[in-house]
């Protein structure tokens, strides 16, 4: 049973054969050149076509097709287009599906593509909080309101591009641009063409020129930037989850992590197995870790705070878990879907610890 935005797909058969009808006609003959694309506006990769949120009930409140979230100024490189010429598919960094046209600007040039994603050091500005959003404007409408999430990587123009040659700053959207960074932002015109745009983001905003210095107190103030932030399944909602949660908090650092937990276990970094250990075992290990480190059980991963009073925390997007000291009483698991601190004595639906499902350790800085 299917079920989009809570209503019961009655006819299964027409659904997914009017989403196989618009892959089927898609534009992937072989002699299509592949398009290279940025993201204008944050948007969910999913795993086909379908614009409603898909559920396996009612009140699902996960859009089960969706697989990520592509933030804005991201590349992406299109490889087919929907029949209806809605959708396109393709890559991001490290994730296939598909996603509105509407979202992307399709750039005429390897070089122009590049240049607006490959920035880095004093020419780049980081997002380092959940989300910022840049000031309305009537004469700017493609930046208008526009969301930026953590992580987003947005090229500073040059001063020499907002100054006359009598020093005067200029004007952008008739506002000044004084006490706010001057960015460029892809924009799309009415063929879906990229354009580069002029976006104010003031200086009072958690942003970073270049990548933060990676510090163990940096690390854990972008974490912190984030909590009470709520979660969303793959990134939905314009929210994030566990792993996008922490690939996001690393970006800011310069390190680009895979997309899911199972591929974050598996970078070439110095990672810790703890499966086989005893608790006491694995919460020894765990307390010598720095702060930073991220720890996985089987579907989370959460980041390691510190130790308090023999308690051991960490900080994640959480989709749902029992307190625990219920356990006696029987065990009463709550959806909380938000980025939460919580300690590792915190308990699954199935009644066992975090603690005791923790199966690896992953410093994504330290060479194996």
């Amino acid at each position: 049973v299917i079920y989009l935005d809570g209503e019961e797909v009655t006819d299964l058969d027409t659904f997914f054969d009017n989403i196989k009808a618009n892959i089927g006609n898609a534009e992937t003959t072989g002699s299509d050149p592949v398009k290279l694309a940025l993201c204008v506006k944050r948007t969910d990769l999913k795993m086909a076509p379908v614009k409603e949120v898909v559920g396996w009930s009612e009140t699902d409140p996960d859009d089960e097709f969706c697989n990520s979230a592509i933030n804005v100024n991201e590349p992406f490189v299109v490889t087919a287009t929907t029949a209806d010429g809605e959708w396109y598919y393709g890559m991001s960094t490290n994730c296939k599906g598909w996603v509105p046209a509407e979202c992307f600007a399709i750039c005429d040039s390897r070089i122009e593509w590049a240049e607006m994603w490959n920035c880095s050091g004093e020419n780049a500005l980081y997002v380092t909080t959940g989300k910022i959003t840049l000031e309305e404007s009537n004469l700017a409408p493609q930046t208008s309101c526009l969301e930026l999430m953590l992580g987003t990587k947005l090229p500073l123009v040059p001063m020499e591009e907002i100054v006359d040659a009598d020093g005067n700053h200029l004007s952008i959207a008739e506002r000044g641009t004084w006490y706010n960074y001057v960015v460029y932002v892809p924009t799309r015109d009415e063929n879906g063409k990229f354009v580069k745009s002029y976006g104010l983001v003031d200086i009072k905003e958690n942003v970073s020129i270049g990548e933060l210095p990676f510090t163990k107190r940096n690390v854990l103030k972008v974490a912190f930037n984030c909590l009470g932030d709520r979660y969303g399944w793959g990134g939905m909602l314009g929210a994030l989850d566990c792993s996008l949660y922490t690939r996001s908090i690393y970006r800011c650092f310069g390190f680009e992590l895979p997309r899911n937990t199972t591929w974050q276990c598996a970078i070439p970094t110095d990672n810790i197995t703890l499966t086989g250990m005893s608790d006491k075992e694995k919460a020894l290990t765990i307390k010598a870790l720095e702060p930073g480190t991220l720890l996985e059980f089987e579907g989370h991963i959460t980041m390691y705070v510190g130790e308090d009073n023999g308690k051991l925390y960490v900080i994640s997007a959480l989709g749902n878990a029992a307190e625990a000291d219920e356990y006696d009483d029987g065990l009463t698991v709550l959806k909380w879907y938000t980025v939460s601190v919580n300690t590792l004595d915190i308990r699954r639906g199935n009644g066992t610890t975090w603690l005791e499902n923790m199966r690896y350790a992953i410093r994504p800085w330290k060479n194996r």
